[in-house]
């Protein structure tokens, strides 16, 4: 079962599947810029908080321990939100880095305050 996919083990118990394109909430995912930062082809309009930050780092590295994720899916997802914190706050966000990174490693899932 640990190497079936969520909508496969959703199949396996008869479940129906829906997907649903259009938004159901309104909300802000990140923190508004002023002044985009343009990367080549790509521009970054809004920023996150290191709190999100800590979570994307260890949910992903989860993944990425557990093959559920290619290397370039972790780099990127990392690197989309991690630039504009850098460039905000680079001490802040090495420190959610490192422990998100050392967690996801570690498998410690679960809410974590990382201000302790």
């Amino acid at each position: 079962m640990e190497t079936q996919t969520f909508f496969a083990r959703i199949r396996k118990y008869n479940y129906l599947i829906l997907i649903y394109t259009e938004r159901l909430l309104q909300h802000r995912l990140g923190i508004p810029l002023t002044n985009p930062i343009k990367i080549w082809f790509y521009e970054i309009r809004s920023i996150t908080s290191p709190h999100r930050f800590y979570y994307i780092v260890r949910n992903a590295t989860y993944l990425l321990k557990r093959k559920r994720i290619t290397p370039l899916q972790w780099l990127l997802s990392i690197l989309r939100l991690g630039i504009p914190l850098v460039l905000q706050d680079f001490r802040a966000t090495t420190k959610v880095f490192l422990i998100g990174f050392a967690h996801g490693i570690m498998g410690r899932l679960g809410i974590y305050n990382y201000l302790r």
